[in-house]
């Protein structure tokens, strides 16, 4: 019978911190699927924005180069995926293509080889065709792709945390009190009297002692999720760097053609002779010279923007509220189970409850929090040897996103982190971008959807089934 009321102790204490969590928990769960999901819409509507602009204002030249613009988007996809990406590569890349085949279009008489090309790229830098759009872009793109991708991660990591922490291993010490402080009043006749507060205290802040070793690194974490929020919503705004990029190249585009009278002859000079085409085949070519010409209003895509805006917005807020509201989770967690009228009597009610041997009041102090503290701990035998290597390994995982999260603030790159619960699908397709673009579909190379970690029965369910357990086993006791 003792192994079975220490039984029901420990289950309610796993319980009952599972519970104290779960907000947390579940709060992290959503948030990560939500940003995660967001991203990948803003991705797919910025590439819907530009293959729609681009189409209606350069129609034909554009489609049957549109290949270029498609593998852009899927780098940048891949980035955010995690997949590791030069981004400065890729944009550099990116807009030497598309000045050959910009050049080729604006001198449609002659025949191109690939020394040509190869000699074209010497004069990028110098003659900066598309003036310092592909600098500018570049730097935005990274900054703010990486501040979104390590943010996403840090929510990730967040909900590893909790979850992992949640699950509690007490010790034989902090069960032997667990049983002291939740069953052995019944089995002694005072079945509704409840434990000293204090008495509670003690034996929470003993068993709870490695947990609360994690604050201060929560306390870095919080407050560099919070620093990188701020850089969202300011000069590293992603959704704003996503839903200009079609109006960033357009300009860039007309930059080079009106540029083209000075750009063509120096390139010329310096890479050519080339050979001429034959002039059927150049009047043939001649006739789709032109480029259009195009305004910054692109009125077809500017509700979409701004609900994505909106969006943003309030998620970034949601989330750096929410984050200061639990910044002291750990340190708080043994008042938060022993506030709760169910598990011990309030502060005003010290004289009359139970002490851990009978009703009266509870003489010794309270301990502090943390490992060593527990050295006085009159309830609970804390072993500062041996420390909890689940909790050191929580500790770590926060100093490493904090780190990269830091990194993100201050406009460096920040390294991909793996996060841990995942289903193993390989594919984000089923994640969905909205009604409104069903027709795009992703294939995830690696990341992998945030789903919630397994948990077991309720904790209000297991601890209405164990009070009800005491009840009658008491009963039973006291009749025979």
């Amino acid at each position: 019978m003792v192994n079975e009321l220490a039984d029901i102790a420990e289950q309610d204490f796993k319980d009952k911190i599972r519970d104290e969590t779960s907000m947390l928990r579940d709060y992290f769960v959503r948030r990560t699927q939500k940003f995660d999901d967001y991203m990948k819409r803003l991705i797919a509507v910025s590439q819907q924005d530009l293959n729609g602009m681009f189409l209606t204002t350069y129609g034909e030249m554009y489609r049957e180069n549109d290949a270029l613009f498609m593998d852009l988007f899927t780098s940048l996809r891949n980035y955010y995926f995690g997949i590791e990406i030069d981004l400065e590569q890729v944009m550099d890349d990116f807009f030497f293509v598309l000045f050959q085949k910009m050049f080729a279009l604006l001198n449609v008489d002659y025949e191109y080889t690939s020394s040509f090309w190869m000699c074209t790229g010497n004069y990028m830098e110098e003659l900066m065709p598309f003036e310092n759009i592909p600098q500018k872009l570049t730097l935005q793109i990274r900054r703010s792709l990486t501040a979104a991708r390590t943010f996403v991660q840090g929510l990730g990591i967040g909900r590893d945390v909790v979850t992992d922490i949640s699950k509690v291993d007490p010790s034989q010490s902090c069960k032997d009190a667990l049983t002291r402080l939740s069953q052995c009043a019944s089995c002694n006749g005072h079945t509704w009297v409840p434990p000293c507060y204090s008495f509670c205290q003690n034996v929470m802040k003993g068993c709870l002692s490695s947990e609360v070793e994690l604050q201060q690194e929560w306390y870095k974490y919080v407050d560099a999720m919070s620093k990188l929020s701020d850089r969202l919503e300011g000069p590293f705004n992603v959704q704003a760097v996503l839903s200009s990029i079609d109006l960033e190249i357009s300009n860039g585009i007309m930059s080079m053609q009106e540029m083209a009278p000075v750009i063509s002859p120096k390139v010329m000079e310096g890479c050519g002779p080339l050979p001429s085409k034959r002039s059927k085949r150049s009047d043939r070519s001649r006739s789709r010279t032109p480029v259009k010409k195009t305004s910054n209003q692109r009125t077809y895509a500017a509700v979409t923007a701004e609900s994505l805006s909106v969006d943003f917005r309030r998620l970034l807020k949601d989330v750096k509220k929410k984050l200061k509201e639990w910044e002291r989770i750990w340190s708080g967690l043994s008042y938060q189970v022993c506030n709760d009228p169910n598990v011990a009597a309030p502060t005003v009610e010290e004289e009359n409850c139970w002490n851990g041997e009978t009703v009266g009041s509870y003489t010794h102090e309270q301990v502090g929090q943390g490992i060593s503290d527990q050295q006085t701990n009159p309830e609970v035998i804390v072993d500062l040897t041996k420390p909890n290597f689940m909790v050191r390994k929580q500790i770590t995982k926060l100093r490493t996103i904090t780190q990269q999260l830091k990194n993100a603030v201050e406009g460096k790159d920040a390294d991909w982190i793996d996060t841990e619960y995942a289903s193993g699908s390989g594919s984000g397709s089923g994640s969905g971008y909205g009604d409104s673009l069903d027709d795009v579909q992703v294939e995830d190379p690696k990341y992998r959807p945030t789903v919630e970690p397994p948990e077991g029965t309720g904790a209000h369910t297991l601890a209405s089934w164990s009070c009800l357990f005491v009840f009658l086993l008491v009963s039973l006791i006291l009749r025979w």
